[in-house]
């Protein structure tokens, strides 16, 4: 006799929804900061050979809608695969609302990156902009009705739906009503100017009224539509065939050694054009970064595809988390070449350097997100049976950690006024090395656990096909 065995429906939906929601809370919450500052200034005092006010504002902006993009990706792949499975047409609605907000967020990256200005109001610009905030207010509201509809049999998602969508309408409303808010909130914070003749907006806690609220239902929805994802009806044992990792290891594996391949030749490449005549690199401007964003994409293809298997629910968490901040990656390397093509002046070929994101916050997401792919992949090499033993886990994490603080110097950031002597070719050279060992061994983690995978097919210890047998 057998009791088939219920397994979690879909761990990597909580953690991608509450991604989805707190990343661009705090986002937001930290560019109505910068808004504030600037408005603090008194006019006329802003020399233009101090820079661009506006700079960390638009990379705070930037670094929020790439990590909703990467939360939305993933949730939908989640989602999807979910959906197919069960059949539920509630999951095919937030299936279908995430793959929208997925594709509206980049559009309106890619129409903010190129973007020259000067065009005046009503340019093409604003309307692609205010098009995809049409588009995300439509889509958060219905990605969490088909959510709460998937789960309704649960009696606290009952409970929870109705604050759930008034925080999904709170967190993303039409840009009317965000206009009128914002109207409503700041009409007494202007003075009148008699050094600059008309009236200016002096800041004060106002400011913070209608971005606060904002930010406080994104976090509430984060927070609400996670429970509701956490608490989806399990799957039974033997309903659908198992779906075996293995295929997909082996592509993560080999995608894991061409980004660690990819990357140490792009920093080789920059750390030796330095000094270089700019006719002489100028290819570079362009060939690098393209380079690199490949590379990620192909890996986080291989992690997306990978969360479609059978997977234990800790490693498929920590592989979601993996993918979220990859294609985090992906969209910030992608909008800062664009930036850069559009004709702007820009600093050089190096990827990550100001007034573009700084090195120290790529190098920390890569960090997390290649601690994130070891803790996934020793949940699968735990559940296929083989602990891997502590010190050798030690070793690799120091080896990512190592290998992450050190992943800008080796892509250049902010090296190109260095001097390549012998102290900087021999921590070029360690850096180089580091980086590829941890690259290297995450990729054999992967291959190891594909052929655990293979070797147990086919009753997977990922699959649902395990059952629990009991005496007769």
């Amino acid at each position: 006799m057998t009791i088939p065995r219920p397994l979690a429906a879909a761990p990597a939906l909580p953690v991608t929804l509450a991604a989805l929601g707190l990343g661009p809370a705090v986002a937001a919450l930290m560019v109505n900061a910068r808004r504030v500052e600037v408005l603090g200034w008194q006019a006329g005092t802003w020399a233009p050979g101090h820079g661009d006010p506006w700079s960390a504002a638009r990379l705070w902006l930037l670094g929020g809608r790439a990590l909703a993009l990467g939360a939305a990706v993933t949730a939908g792949v989640a989602a999807l695969t979910l959906a197919r499975r069960r059949r539920s047409p509630g999951l095919a609605l937030t299936t279908a609302a995430l793959v929208s907000l997925a594709l509206a967020i980049a559009v309106e990256l890619i129409a903010t990156w190129t973007w020259r200005g000067g065009a005046g109001p009503g340019a093409w610009h604003d309307r692609v902009v205010d098009a995809c905030a049409w588009a995300r207010a439509a889509a958060v509201p219905l990605a969490t009705a088909g959510v709460c509809a998937a789960a309704w049999a649960d009696r606290g998602v009952r409970v929870l739906t109705p604050a759930t969508l008034g925080a999904a309408l709170l967190a993303a409303p039409p840009p009317p009503l965000l206009e009128q808010a914002y109207g409503w909130a700041e009409h007494d914070a202007y003075r009148w100017s008699s050094e600059a003749g008309t009236y200016l907006l002096v800041p004060d806690a106002r400011l913070w009224l209608v971005p606060g609220a904002l930010a406080a239902a994104a976090a509430a929805w984060a927070v609400m539509a996670a429970l509701v994802a956490a608490r989806l009806p399990p799957l039974v044992a033997g309903s659908v065939a198992p779906r075996s990792p293995a295929p997909s290891l082996r592509r993560l594996a080999v995608a894991l050694a061409v980004v660690a391949v990819v990357v140490i030749a792009a920093g080789l490449a920059v750390a030796l054009a330095q000094g270089q005549p700019s006719a002489r690199t100028h290819p570079l401007e362009l060939v690098v970064p393209v380079a690199v964003a490949v590379a990620a994409a192909l890996l986080a293809a291989a992690l997306l595809e990978l969360l479609r298997a059978d997977l234990p629910p800790r490693a498929s968490r920590a592989l979601a988390v993996a993918a979220v901040l990859v294609v985090w990656i992906v969209a910030v390397v992608a909008a800062q070449t664009l930036w850069a093509r559009r004709g702007a002046p820009r600093p050089g070929f190096t990827i990550f350097e100001d007034p573009w994101m700084p090195g120290l916050v790529g190098a920390a997401v890569a960090g997390a997100a290649l601690l994130a792919l070891a803790v996934g992949l020793d949940a699968l090499a735990r559940a296929g049976g083989r602990a891997p033993a502590r010190g050798h886990a030690a070793i690799v994490a120091l080896a990512l950690v190592v290998g992450a603080a050190t992943a800008p110097w080796v892509l250049g950031f902010g090296t190109r006024s260095q001097p390549l002597d012998g102290l900087r070719v021999a921590t070029l050279g360690s850096a180089a090395l580091v980086n590829l060992v941890a690259g290297l061994a995450l990729a054999r983690g992967a291959w190891r656990a594909a052929a655990d995978a293979d070797a147990d097919a086919p009753t997977s210890a990922y699959s649902p096909a395990v059952v629990s047998e009991l005496p007769r």
